[in-house]
């Protein structure tokens, strides 16, 4: 009998973490780096068979597309595994995404990063989906809120927490 997939809000227990790494390790493209090592993109569909939750091809195409942008193609074992441990909390996790959506890591957010991070929201949570026509310029004047002409990684998570409140 197959196993059934996790609810999206389902809390994975360490074991459960832990045993994904593992698993994750077993993978054809695992390169370990001393530290816990990264799997290659190219095998998104074999990780989330691990995880046992169900997505759509365009959704794990574009959970591929987000590795490639912003790790090089890698996925860290390790913070995938930190992911694993937000994915029931929706706050949590869309602050980890921000901050992964921050390629340069200057703590900012730039159009480039805004297009992608968008893209992967739109797939993730169906609120957001409403702002699929949202353009740089708009999310930089409405989420700007210290206006000093840039976007931070905490007035972009604070921007889509207000979008997805008010689509409730």
């Amino acid at each position: 009998m197959a196993e059934k997939y996790r609810p999206a809000n389902y809390e994975y227990s360490e074991s459960e973490i832990a045993a994904v790494g593992e698993g994750m390790k077993k993978l054809r493209t695992y390169v370990s780096d001393g530290g816990s090592g990264s799997v290659s993109s190219t095998q998104m569909e074999e990780i989330v068979k691990l995880i046992k939750r169900e997505h759509r091809p365009e959704q794990v195409a574009c959970y591929k597309a987000f590795w490639d942008n912003h790790h090089n193609g890698r996925i860290p074992v390790d913070t995938f595994m930190e992911c694993m441990k937000t994915l029931h909390r929706s706050e949590v996790l869309l602050q980890w995404l921000v901050n992964c959506a921050d390629k340069d890591r200057n703590g900012f957010i730039s159009k480039d990063e805004f297009i992608h991070l968008l893209e992967i929201m739109i797939l993730f949570d169906s609120r957001i989906a409403t702002m699929e026509n949202v353009t740089f310029e708009e999310f930089s004047v409405e989420a700007d809120t210290n206006r000093d002409g840039r976007v931070s990684v905490a007035e972009c998570v604070a921007w889509l927490q207000e979008k997805q409140e008010a689509q409730k």
